[in-house]
């Protein structure tokens, strides 16, 4: 049988084809009619397919080979079609896809492979011994690809909602992650494989990069990026309401300012701009932080300030009060001794009129430009089960001392020592405040601090304790959440033995304890309020 060669055959569809082929097979057929059966040996001269079926899985642009071997080919011609396509044959020389070749081996070879050629290609054998064809299936990877269904950069309204997303592409289909630099609210874990995210009633924090990466793992991942900016009020924070300043010393008033569009900063005393000069000016840091700088300082000076912002959305307002009086004072540290009244120097009786005396030592810091006047000492027993913060109207009512400042003090950090000599109930905690006054005023009142008259308790052993709990803790808790915690003598003993200067670990007993029962630790000079539970 002869099937015409044409350049025309590539590329037909097979109904074509088979046009083409049935005319030819037909007019051979007429001449002689073998008989094809399964028992019909090879040696008689029957094509066979000698090459096996192949799954492959290429990436884009690379090189496939299909083998299709034939024993006993003869005449006959062997065609490759893909889906209906026909695309190169024995009885074609010109191919219609320049990537594709015939090897002599009736191999196809196909270069720079595409996502277009994947699926099932066919070796099919024609003339008077058609039978199926050989058949192997083509899968291409393609590297991920994003398309953004928004623009690159987004301006919005604070209050608005906001969507932007990104759609991937690619073989297999690529997973969408998330991520965003620069904002301040992270995406929702439902949100950060979504092809689309909203983003509802934006606010500043909302503004930033939005990063999608699309990764099917084929290459790299693919990313697209949308600049989501906010435009929204000025909003201002201040590091702290109140600054403490000194004549004749340079001193800071700080705001920082949030705006976009940028804002217009101005500082005011009252409903008037503040006036500038060398000696009083702005100063900008990095983005957001304004500074008014006063150097030197005046009496004067000594006002409410208002740090005012403006744009096009709107303004916003903060006062920061400059004094010149005290900053509070801090409690540092506190000791308790026991002394034996009607002791001798070597601690041995005189006589039977032996009395415990109770010394309590605070030590505090005050930081002032000016000199101090005098302190003013609240303290008080605490109630069992109860802590309170400084009020006069609590009862048991606040006791008071007004101890004179050193004269001699003229640095900006004042150091004071006050030991009780009397006055004091034994094993028990106290609560203590403390005030400072200048020229300028009283300061605000101190943090409350509390301290015990236990035996040679102090609150360096009770920082000792709390380390000692806080290992304990951390070695213990774990699936742990009911335990009974030290009692209040097991606490007291360690904080007034000498073991606890000693820095020995507290040993610890655990039990199980009713749920919810917990041991609140009071940080800086505190005895923990366990200490006065039942």
């Amino acid at each position: 049988m002869k099937v015409r060669e044409s350049q025309e055959l590539s590329g037909l569809s097979w109904n074509a084809y088979t046009t083409v082929i049935t005319t030819a097979t037909a007019a051979a057929a007429a001449t002689t009619t073998p008989v094809i059966t399964p028992e019909t040996p090879d040696a008689n001269g029957i094509p066979q397919f000698h090459s096996p079926q192949v799954k492959i899985t290429v990436k884009n642009g690379d090189r496939i080979l299909l083998p299709c071997k034939i024993h006993n080919l003869g005449d006959n011609h062997v065609i490759w079609r893909h889906g209906t396509n026909v695309l190169a044959g024995t009885n074609v020389s010109t191919f219609a896809d320049e990537r594709i070749e015939l090897l002599p081996d009736l191999t196809l070879e196909i270069t720079g492979v595409t996502v277009d050629d994947e699926g099932e290609y066919e070796c099919i054998l024609t003339g008077e011994f058609q039978r199926p064809g050989l058949i192997h299936s083509v899968t291409v990877h393609d590297a991920p690809k994003v398309s953004l269904i928004t623009p690159t950069s987004m301006a919005v309204i604070e209050g608005e909602d906001v969507e932007i997303g990104c759609i991937p592409h690619g073989n297999p289909l690529p997973r969408i992650t998330w991520s965003v630099r620069d904002a301040y609210i992270p995406i929702p874990t439902q949100m950060l494989h979504l092809h689309r995210i909203t983003l509802e009633k934006v606010t500043r924090k909302h503004a930033g990069l939005y990063v999608c990466s699309a990764d099917n793992g084929v290459g790299r991942p693919a990313i697209g990026a949308v600049y989501v900016r906010v435009l929204y009020t000025p909003e201002i924070e201040v590091p702290k309401i109140r600054v403490h300043g000194g004549v004749g010393y340079k001193a800071s008033l700080a705001c920082l300012v949030y705006a976009d569009p940028p804002a217009e900063v101005k500082w005011r005393i009252g409903e008037k701009v503040v006036e500038l000069s060398d000696r009083i000016y702005k100063e900008t840091v990095g983005f957001n932080e304004h500074n008014l700088i006063l150097s030197p300082v005046k009496d004067y000076d000594f006002q409410t300030y208002t740090c005012e912002a403006n744009n096009s959305r709107g303004y916003d307002i903060r006062h920061i009060e400059f004094t010149g009086v005290p900053n509070p004072p801090i409690i540092r540290r506190w000791e308790t001794q026991i002394l034996l009244k009607g002791t001798n120097v070597e601690g041995k009786a005189e006589g039977t009129n032996i009395k415990e005396e109770i010394n309590v030592k605070l030590l505090w810091d005050v930081e002032c430009y000016s000199r101090l006047s005098y302190y003013s000492l609240h303290f008080r027993p605490v109630k069992k089960n109860e802590i309170n913060s400084f009020n006069e109207d609590t009862i048991p009512r606040w006791m008071e001392l007004t101890i004179p400042a050193d004269p001699s003090s003229a640095s900006f950090l004042h150091t004071k020592t006050y030991t009780f000599f009397s006055g004091l109930q034994p094993s028990t905690i106290y609560e203590t405040a403390i005030k400072a006054r200048n020229r300028y005023g009283w300061s605000p009142i101190s943090d409350v601090c509390y301290f015990s008259t236990f035996p040679n308790s102090s609150s360096i052993k009770q920082q000792e304790f709390q380390d000692s709990l806080k290992k304990w803790r951390e070695q213990t808790r774990s699936g742990k959440e009911d335990l009974e915690l030290p009692s209040r003598e097991e606490i007291a003993e360690f904080i007034s033995s000498q073991s606890g200067a000693d820095g020995v670990v507290f040993p610890f007993e655990m039990k199980k304890a009713y749920h919810g029962f917990s041991l609140l630790l009071l940080l800086g000079c505190v005895v923990w309020n366990y200490l006065i539970l039942d």
